[in-house]
């Protein structure tokens, strides 16, 4: 059995109540069918440190599907379910959502109340959704979205995303209405259709909209087939209508390192509750008695056998991060490191809110690169490369690339914005799906997705003409980019 949020220190414990996203669904009449693998307490960005088994590209077993919410995105892309709902902290939705071709949202944060989610960092968790369509994200977030007691910093219901949500179902029951009507005469035109409110003109979907293409994500370590759809997307928006212009996001290059030390610091508090009293199989129960009858001192005996649980039942990388966090939160460092860490949080805000004060919307890829191979030693799968290996060259760089896989997804993380990452296209190279984030300003979670929904429809479309597949559309004149059914099977 899989443990609950991919940990042994929590073992089989499950909630006595349903979370606050789960709930809404099934309000609105959603079938819930069960949970999904995930990263472990959603640190990770490749899928592998779950403990007790990782999860497995959908398309190529050989590659990683993208962490942390890993298994709902594998579930999603492989037709299991339609939706799933995942955790976004830096790009735990988005991330995934690229590797494995489909839809990944997180709404501004405090959009969707946290409460259920297993914290990691409070101030950066964030539910999000996986789904086949934007369209599907669009309804999701409305029947999600809205103030709830049990966490403070949820917002109100956004109308903008009703009236988008509204239009979604009333444009699928049109299509439904017709394929059944077969030619004959409809009346389906007298319901009144819900009024337009994103900016537009007939041939021209994205006419009035101004995309910012930022600079400083033209990184080094962006491939070249990631770099080649980013900017045939960009040239598509061009020709939707909207007005494409260079952007600068001046602290992006600092916001990676703010993200780790932040992150670090709060999953070093919000992890002192394992402390192998309530949470725990029994295995790791045994093991934390022996270490409390063996090791415990008289001073404080609670203190030392909690600290024994934990080093037994959590991994390698939730180590790793507990104790960063616990050096950079100390009296002595907590100045030079948190502290300057908020300030660099504050200034990537501030780079955002001087950049949507002259566009709508931020277009960057979600990724550097498509979804990286897995590791073949099942030592590393289990995230146990130190105790277990001498390799440590080639383990420190797989850790280092993991960390580099989220430069994209952190900076709007740290604002608290509106992201989705849109399917474009299979990679030139590797034939693997590519995807593109779309960025809007905190709280118009309605552009970001009614943007997204219409370069999906043109992406679609090119999709159909052949383009985005890789290295065969280019050979033969096609576009770069483009998805569709065929795009999801063809890896």
């Amino acid at each position: 059995e899989t443990p609950t949020a991919g940990s042994r220190a929590v073992g089989s414990w499950k909630a006595r109540e349903d979370a606050f996203a789960v709930a809404r669904l099934r309000e609105a009449g959603a079938n819930v069918i069960g949970s999904t693998n995930c990263d472990e307490f959603g640190m990770g960005s490749t899928g592998e440190t779950c403990q007790r088994g990782f999860t497995r590209h959908p398309l190529d077993a050989t590659r990683a599907p993208g962490g942390s919410s890993s298994g709902s995105a594998a579930a999603v892309a492989s037709g299991v379910v339609p939706l799933a709902l995942g955790s976004d902290t830096g790009g735990s939705t988005r991330l995934p959502a690229s590797y494995c071709g489909v839809v990944g949202f997180k709404p501004t944060y405090g959009r969707v109340s946290r409460w259920g989610l297993v914290p990691y960092c409070s101030s950066l968790d964030c539910p999000g959704f996986l789904t086949r369509t934007v369209s599907d994200a669009a309804v999701l977030l409305d029947a999600t979205q809205g103030r709830d007691a049990l966490d403070p910093v949820t917002l109100p219901r956004d109308a903008r995303v009703a009236a988008l949500a509204r239009a979604v179902e009333y444009e699928a029951r049109a299509a439904a209405h017709a394929e059944s009507r077969k030619g004959k005469k409809s009346s389906f035109e007298d319901v009144t259709a819900p009024r337009g409110f994103l900016r537009s003109r007939p041939g021209f979907p994205l006419a009035g909209w101004r995309v910012g293409i930022p600079r400083e994500y033209f990184v080094a370590e962006l491939s070249g087939e990631t770099e080649r759809a980013w900017t045939s997307i960009a040239d598509v928006c061009q020709e939707m209508g909207a007005a494409v212009v260079p952007v600068s996001l001046p602290n992006t290059r600092a916001a990676l390192a703010a993200y780790y030390v932040i992150a670090s610091a709060e999953a070093s508090s919000n992890l002192a509750r394992y402390d192998g009293v309530r949470y725990g199989g029994a295995a790791e129960a045994r093991r934390h008695e022996e270490a409390e009858d063996s090791e415990a001192s008289e001073d404080c005996p609670f203190r030392e056998a909690s600290a024994s649980f934990r080093g037994a039942a959590f991994g390698a990388e939730v180590r790793k991060r507990v104790i960063v966090g616990a050096f950079v939160s100390g009296s002595a460092e907590n100045a030079r490191y948190v502290e300057k860490a908020q300030k660099t949080r504050r200034a990537v805000s501030d780079d955002f809110a001087d950049v949507f004060r002259k566009v709508d919307i931020v277009l960057a890829p979600t990724a550097p690169a498509t979804a990286p191979p897995l590791h073949d030693d099942e030592t590393f799968a289990k995230n146990d490369e130190f105790a277990k290996t001498r390799d440590y060259s080639s383990r420190a760089s797989a850790s280092v690339a993991a960390y580099a896989a989220d430069a994209m997804t952190v900076p709007a993380s740290l604002a608290g914005l509106p992201c989705l990452s849109l399917p474009v296209g299979l990679g030139v190279a590797t034939g693997l799906p590519v995807g593109v984030q779309v960025i809007a300003a905190r709280g118009n979670d309605a552009d970001a997705l009614g943007f997204a929904a219409r370069l999906e429809a043109r992406v679609e479309a090119l999709g159909d003409e052949g383009g985005g597949f890789g290295s065969e559309s280019l050979a033969d004149g096609r576009s770069a980019v483009g998805w569709g059914e065929r795009h999801r099977s063809c890896c």
